[in-house]
């Protein structure tokens, strides 16, 4: 059973990414350009353009507890692609698209409680489709995106899901852009008019409706998927597409691959991400679906990231691999000897007490599947990290 887990604050910790691990497979047929959202450890995927080419309506709920998948209501609305997933307050909100006809500006609600999707005010402006959607706890954004005639914008709209409408904010710095991603706050790279990808990012302030630039992508990508700054594969152009994946450190404002496995599933781009909830100090992902140019995928993987913090001062902590099913290693910023390690199981028994010194391996083989909790102790330092033992 795959542990879900809170979402992941990057800004003071250091996350020590670990490896792919593939689920059972999206039931709804092989598409890409679908969307997504997250709510109460459960991943909602739906609509987008199936193997068939043919537009589609379905939805799916991936159990992150039970990693099992279940049919949810279809969207009442036409079939469509390029829609923009967000949630707030338990309720996940769908914008936009385009169907067989024109670009649309439609927003539905989704109650999972109910499993009944209701229509919600309609954006006050043209119809948009690949637009960069995100919520700060309170509202929805959407941002940028392609309108009809093939013109991408840098609009920026407001959604209160209190009062159902809408309000025009500052727009997106930099070039109109369709195909960027977005992640809490941020909009990050796409296509311009020409196609040309984009590799600038941007920082939305909610109190003060300004934005602000972030580092630049390493490499310029549309159709990228985000989620708490961790940014999975995508394109640099129509035909070449990607399987890297960055991680943005606020600290240190950029990005970085290291240690961050690349999507084990291959080149991608437009497939759906999501994230688990209510475990502290974990990161769980979820990325799949999608296209690499010349075909469409439906399979579904997760990666885990563990967070390891220096209770006396700031500082990365890394046990590794983990999950972990034999051995871990403990790395801190110290090359000496660091003195005492304890895995403590959800009850708070020690389980294992040993010293301890860098790059030493600990046998944990002998525990039972589920979430420790790793601390090394030293003469002035108490160091803190989650271990998932695998079966």
């Amino acid at each position: 059973m795959r542990i879900p887990c809170s979402t992941l604050s990057l800004v003071t910790l250091s996350a020590f990414a670990q490896t792919w691990t593939q689920l059972p497979d999206f039931p709804g047929t092989a598409r890409d350009d679908a969307a997504s959202f997250s709510i109460g450890g459960k991943v909602y995927v739906g609509t987008g353009m199936d193997v068939g080419f043919s537009l589609t309506n379905d939805w799916y709920a991936f159990d992150t507890w039970t990693e099992t998948w279940d049919v949810t209501s279809p969207l009442p609305g036409t079939s469509r692609q390029y829609c923009s997933g967000f949630s707030i307050n338990d309720f996940g909100y769908l914008f936009g698209g385009v169907d067989a006809s024109s670009s649309l500006n439609e927003l539905w609600r989704y109650d999972p409680n109910t499993d009944i999707w209701q229509q919600r005010a309609a954006l006050p402006a043209a119809g948009r489709y690949a637009t960069a959607a995100f919520n700060d706890g309170v509202y929805g954004y959407i941002c940028t995106g392609m309108l009809d005639g093939g013109v991408p914008t840098n609009e920026v709209w407001r959604y209160d899901p209190v009062s159902d409408n809408w309000t025009s904010r500052s727009p997106v710095p930099g070039p109109a852009r369709h195909r960027a991603t977005s992640s809490g706050g941020d909009v990050i790279g796409g296509a311009d008019a020409g196609f040309q990808a984009l590799a600038d990012g941007y920082s939305y302030n909610s109190i003060s409706d300004a934005w602000s630039a972030i580092a630049d992508l390493p490499q310029a990508r549309f159709g990228a998927r985000a989620y708490d700054r961790l940014i999975v594969a995508g394109a640099s152009s129509q035909s070449a597409v990607h399987n890297d994946v960055w991680m943005y450190s606020y600290p240190d404002n950029n990005w970085t691959n290291y240690v961050i496995p690349a999507f084990s599933g291959g080149a991608r781009r437009d497939g759906v991400i999501g994230i688990a909830t209510n475990v502290a100090d974990m990161g769980i992902w979820y990325f799949g679906t999608g296209s690499d140019s010349a075909q469409r995928y439906r399979d579904w993987w997760t990666l885990v990231s563990a967070t390891g913090f220096n209770e006396n001062s700031p500082g990365s902590f890394i046990v590794f691999p983990n999950p972990a099913n034999d051995r871990i290693t403990i790395r801190t910023p110290r090359p000496a000897a660091l003195g005492t390690c304890d895995v403590i199981d959800a009850t708070g028994r020690i389980i294992i007490s040993t010293s301890v010194h860098d790059d030493q391996p600990i046998a944990v083989a002998q525990l039972s599947p589920g979430r420790y909790e790793v601390v090394v102790r030293s003469s002035d330092v108490l160091w803190r990290s989650p271990l998932i033992k695998l079966p």
